[in-house]
């Protein structure tokens, strides 16, 4: 009778082994250590090296620097207005139970005063002591690792990126190319500001243009100055536009439906989601202005005190 080999425990262990599921993303908030910083249990701590007072011996021991769990970056922002750029920190928690924390949005100037963790309530409480906050910034930077970083635009209109002039809205951006939805593009309040990827129904389009500057028939200039107003925005780059379009008549000529019908060139727009009015702020106003570059900006006259 022939007598079986031993088993190899590298073979066993090679056809044991199943394909990488590359679908399963590493846990973040694994126990680690780093520079004696480090995530214990879904807690983040320090590790201080102290001396027995009754002997000459010394150990290591965990200092908390949240109490009730810890928190890492998810990945950097670069907010560009196209004037001026701004840096946040996206981050992410857990509690000490292993509860996800939804994820808070902080500036890097903020960030490094640790006031942050309180739009997480009562479930991220920074330790007490001197120097913890500074430890429990350095522990979430160092721990986080090499974080992705996206740039994030504040304004619609054309931009020159990686070398091509694109049109951005909200949806993303629009160039010669065609349609890239990659493109990152915040507008706060101003999300309809958003245009679908182009398509090839000229005649569609023709029909439209042909139905506004018409909408007017004891008054054709009207119709033909709001389609003005539509092919000229997008042409400021190229020229100036130092001037404004008033719409005026008396109340219920339908001046603010037609004033929509121009927005709806540059997304979803109604005679109710106008981008701005005088309920605004004068700042708002031109910070919205601002941010509408190259596109029709409508400011609505309604003002409920009034």
């Amino acid at each position: 009778m022939n007598k079986q080999p031993p088993d190899n425990p590298i073979l066993t262990v090679v056809k044991s082994a199943k394909p990488v599921n590359k679908k399963v993303q590493p846990d973040r908030f694994a126990n680690r250590l780093i520079d004696r910083l480090g995530i214990v249990n879904y807690r983040l701590v320090k590790i201080q090296n102290v001396r027995n007072k009754d002997s000459s011996a010394a150990a290591d021991i965990q200092i908390p620097l949240f109490l009730t769990g810890c928190c890492l970056i998810d990945y950097e922002i670069i907010s560009d207005d196209g004037l001026v750029e701004n840096r946040y920190f996206v981050l992410i928690g857990k509690t000490t139970k292993g509860h996800d924390l939804p994820p808070i949005k902080v500036s890097t100037e903020k960030f490094a005063g640790m006031a942050w963790p309180m739009q997480w309530g009562n479930q991220m409480i920074v330790a007490p002591g001197n120097g913890n906050k500074d430890n429990a910034r350095a522990a979430i930077q160092i721990l986080s690792g090499d974080v992705r970083v996206e740039r994030e635009y504040r304004h619609t209109g054309w931009r020159l990126i990686d070398g091509k002039e694109q049109f951005l809205t909200v949806s993303g951006a629009i160039s010669a190319e065609g349609f890239n939805d990659n493109i990152r593009v915040d507008l706060d309040k101003m999300e309809q500001y958003r245009l679908p990827a182009p398509t090839n129904e000229v005649h569609q389009f023709s029909t439209i243009v042909r139905e506004l500057i018409g909408i007017s028939r004891k008054s054709p200039t009207i119709g033909a100055v709001i389609m003005s107003a539509v092919c000229r925005a997008p042409l400021a780059n190229l020229a100036c536009i130092d001037y404004s379009i008033f719409l005026s008549g008396q109340s219920g000529n339908f001046k603010s439906e037609l004033a929509a019908l121009a927005l709806g060139f540059f997304g979803d727009f109604t005679s109710r989601t106008f981008p701005a009015n005088f309920t605004d702020t004068e700042a708002d106003m031109l910070f919205k202005a601002h941010q509408a570059k190259d596109v029709v900006f409508v400011v609505d006259e309604f003002c409920p005190a009034t």
